[in-house]
């Protein structure tokens, strides 16, 4: 992939956490110089190799993080190095997977601002559910809903109506009320008084539907919130998941 010019970012993160961060730049820079195989000479203390991993940190801002390890930055860095690995080869075109999932308001402002720098000198792919970082960056946006095109042309171009969006999400809309319904019907008793005190609240990039929790709200009849940062809520949760591994695989089997 490299050799051929292509750099790309995953929507899971797809950097090595035991590693700093300079580390995991070390090994993009011995990619980009076709070392990879050099088994006998030591990487990480190879000077040429150590200065190529700080320009490619310097590039996005984490130099100061290099000696830190990567499971120690918070979510939105680690999106910020899997960028600076994915331009670490200098490639011809760029695919980013979600790139500004789970960011944070400023991480998300400063990764837009360097995938905008980048424009009309690599040809981007980019999949993304922040709409204003999309009309921002894209010349050209396709709108895809399980698979069907529903819409595509220019930022200027691009104008679904909120009856559009509705029509094309629906199935999706009706599965998620009904698999919600399901889980309220085997919901225990004990557990039912709190959900009708406390509510629902949404996470994740279905929660930025417009209105979807007034209908979940009308079709339940219990009370709906919205998270404060949907997307960053799914990022934390799983961080969660992982550090209690063992945990939810005993509650998962035991269900």
């Amino acid at each position: 992939r490299v050799k051929a010019g292509i750099g790309r970012s995953f929507q899971i993160s797809n950097v090595l956490m035991d590693f700093t961060v300079l580390e995991n730049s070390i090994i993009a820079e011995q990619a980009r110089l076709g070392q990879c195989f050099q088994f006998l000479r030591p990487a990480f203390s190879d000077k040429r190799l150590c200065n190529g991993g700080e320009a490619i940190l310097d590039r996005v801002g984490l130099l100061d993080r290099a000696n830190q390890p990567v499971r120690n930055l918070a979510h939105g860095e680690r999106r910020m190095l899997e960028l600076a690995l994915a331009l670490a080869a200098s490639p011809s075109l760029l695919l980013l997977d979600e790139p500004l999932a789970g960011a944070g308001p400023d991480e998300s402002q400063r990764m837009t601002a360097i995938i905008d720098a980048l424009r009309g000198k690599v040809a981007i792919l980019l999949i993304e559910h922040d709409m204003d970082a999309v009309f921002r960056l894209a010349d050209r946006i396709t709108v895809m809903v399980e698979g069907r095109i529903i819409a595509t042309g220019t930022p200027k171009e691009i104008s679904l109506t909120e009856e559009d969006a509705c029509e094309a999400l629906m199935p999706i809309l009706n599965q998620m009320l009904s698999a919600i319904k399901e889980a309220l019907e085997s919901t225990p008793p004990e557990l039912s008084a709190d959900l009708v005190d406390m509510g629902l609240t949404l996470t994740g990039g279905g929660a930025l539907l417009k209105n979807i929790d007034k209908l979940i709200s009308k079709d339940t009849g219990l009370p709906v919130t919205i998270a404060d940062n949907p997307l960053e809520c799914v990022a934390l949760g799983t961080g969660k998941a992982l550090e209690n591994e063992e945990l939810f695989s005993t509650m998962l089997s035991e269900y």
